[in-house]
């Protein structure tokens, strides 16, 4: 990408800015899912492979939104990705209701 941008910057890409531009951020945006992609695809994701995506979301300034997109791509959904794994409804539901339950022994 930095050769890319070297050209466009010296005249060496003929094409509009803003497409290039647009492009480029589409490019990055699929990277980004296939590498999320690669560290998913066993249905977990352990905290060392979070750092790991971390870092590169940061040298790549992958906001929020794009991180969630891919998730969502993926099939997963943030609080899974926070979690390490992915939850079938069933589980979820389980969850929820034993939250529930223990909430109103609380009370």
């Amino acid at each position: 990408m930095k050769l890319q941008r070297h050209a466009l910057e010296n005249g060496g890409i003929k094409a509009d800015a803003k497409k290039w531009t647009q492009k480029r951020n589409v490019q990055t945006e699929q990277r980004y899912e296939a590498l999320l992609s690669a560290f998913i695809k066993n249905g977990t994701i352990s905290p060392r492979d979070r750092q790991v995506i971390e870092k590169y979301r940061s040298i790549h300034v992958i906001e929020e939104d794009v991180h969630l997109r891919a998730l969502k791509g993926l099939g997963w959904t943030g609080n899974q990705y926070k979690l390490g794994h992915q939850e079938n409804e069933t589980s979820i539901k389980r969850r929820a209701e034993i939250e529930r339950r223990n909430s109103d022994l609380s009370l």
